[in-house]
């Protein structure tokens, strides 16, 4: 099967199913008679922009942020706004505690701003730490984080 092909699959069957692990999105593929490794689905998940977070239920899930809608400075607000529980600095590192099964999605916007000073990201659950250029750079995100915290 086509890469395109499998990952449309994939796309309907997030959409579809509250889908918590990739054994899980594996053993629905395979129900569907795909067969996929679970380094395909890996990869696969990273390139559609899949992340997780919370469901109807409460529980964690795959979901994809939706590519259509550009990514921008007042997409990061809001999500700073809603989700952003606490942030730290700690020299060149932003450390931010989000509610719990937002930090990904939250880190992907921060990816895909590709902010000027930001070398990159690590996300858990709840907690993303963003690696900076500088101390003085940290600061100034930190700086800004928090002013969307008071909005």
């Amino acid at each position: 099967m086509k890469k395109s092909s499998r990952q449309a699959i994939i796309k309907k069957l997030i959409q579809a199913h509250e889908i918590e692990t990739q054994e899980e999105l594996i053993a629905i593929l395979d129900q569907e008679g795909i067969q996929a490794t679970q380094a395909t689905v890996s990869r696969d998940i990273r390139e559609l922009g899949i992340v997780k977070a919370h469901g109807n239920n409460g529980e964690v899930k795959y979901v994809i942020i939706e590519q259509n809608q550009p990514v921008n400075g007042e997409r990061f607000r809001e999500m700073v706004a809603d989700s952003v529980e606490r942030v730290t600095l700690a020299q060149f590192i932003v450390v931010i505690q989000t509610s719990l099964g937002s930090a990904n999605m939250l880190a992907a916007i921060i990816d895909e701003l590709q902010l000027d000073k930001v070398a990159g990201t690590i996300a858990g659950a709840d907690t993303i730490a963003i690696i900076t250029q500088s101390n003085q750079a940290a600061n100034e995100l930190h700086q800004l984080i928090l002013s969307y915290m008071e909005d």
